[in-house]
């Protein structure tokens, strides 16, 4: 997960809150590629912005072994079915992330 508007994919913290007004626009990569199970996600967002993120990017979408397949490997995702995210948000695919960051402890990796 390469950038993330709100909280739901982190469950494992044992909870999760919703946050309101996010904004992200034009992130790139700086022409480096970009490796992630998901790029862009909106969950646990309401009225957020995202515009032209990763337009252009190399993009490489993975599979995260701690997660498995549970997760999507999407460009752009957002949980608005489930009425968790909300707003005006660049073109996305509607899929449930909930729990899919993984917590990696910076000393074991």
């Amino acid at each position: 997960l390469a950038v993330a508007l709100g909280t739901r994919p982190f469950r494992f913290l044992g909870q999760w809150c919703t946050g309101v007004g996010a904004r992200v626009t034009d992130t790139s990569t700086g022409g480096a590629r970009l490796r992630a199970t998901e790029a862009l996600t909106v969950s646990g967002m309401q009225d957020a912005t995202t515009a032209r993120n990763f337009d252009g990017a190399a993009v490489t979408l993975t599979r995260d072994a701690e997660v498995g397949d549970r997760c999507p490997r999407l460009r752009s995702v957002a949980t608005v079915a489930e009425g968790t995210a909300s707003g005006d948000l660049q073109p996305y695919d509607d899929a449930p992330v909930d729990g899919c960051e993984s917590y990696r402890d910076p000393d074991r990796d």
